[in-house]
């Protein structure tokens, strides 16, 4: 529906974003920076059309490495309704297009995975930066980029592994994911009405970054 990320502080991205249909925001405490074009900023977004969430919303409160957070990935956008433009496909038709550029946030969280929200419709403010990447700083982006040294990446191979993740990891990774999430719902349900809910599920969960962020925010 409507959100904000704030890259003012280098090595930090802390953000807010509001999920139609939800009534608790996204609290977003990131580490790491920006692309090139957001590094620095904050950033304003409302989505002119929102669709309320039927499906369970990510977790409140998100904490882990950020991925691409830019406002300047190049897509493809029809000029005509999507509906339409189905329709021109299946008539083996070639719909009208145009290159625009989209809003594209990513993050890697300890609690939910990997999460995207990506549009080109989103109205957007950006703040004047309050730093900005040296040339070389890019270029050594660039090569990373091109080397997929993506955050992810970096993730998942904190297990000691140093070779490439086969589908029985990839499976292995996903049930962990899963079983942790499930934890953390039932003492969710266990603890909501106690006064420092936070602080026991985040200790019963092994969370010792979020207690730490706990006492920084008292």
């Amino acid at each position: 529906m409507r959100g904000k990320i704030d890259n003012r502080t280098r090595g930090r991205v802390k953000g807010e974003i509001w999920l139609a249909g939800i009534d608790q925001s996204l609290v977003l405490d990131l580490t790491g920076d920006g692309a090139p074009d957001l590094a620095g900023c904050e950033l304003s977004f409302e989505n002119p059309k929102p669709i309320p969430m039927t499906t369970r919303p990510p977790a409140p409160w998100q904490f882990g490495p950020a991925g691409d957070i830019t406002a300047a990935r190049k897509v493809r956008v029809f000029d005509v309704p999507i509906e339409e433009a189905m329709a021109m496909y299946r008539r083996g038709e070639t719909p009208p297009e145009h290159m625009a550029n989209s809003l594209y946030l990513e993050w890697f969280s300890e609690r939910s995975g990997r999460v995207v929200i990506e549009s080109a419709d989103y109205r957007l403010q950006i703040s004047e930066p309050a730093w900005r990447y040296t040339p070389e700083e890019i270029a050594k982006l660039e090569r990373r980029t091109a080397e997929e040294e993506t955050p992810f990446a970096i993730a998942i191979t904190q297990d000691g592994e140093t070779r490439d993740w086969d589908e029985v990891r990839y499976e292995q990774f996903l049930r962990e994911s899963d079983a942790s999430t499930e934890r953390y719902g039932r003492l969710l349900r266990k603890y909501k009405d106690h006064p420092d809910s936070e602080r026991i599920i985040a200790r019963e969960m092994g969370w010792t970054w979020l207690e730490e962020a706990l006492d920084q925010q008292e």
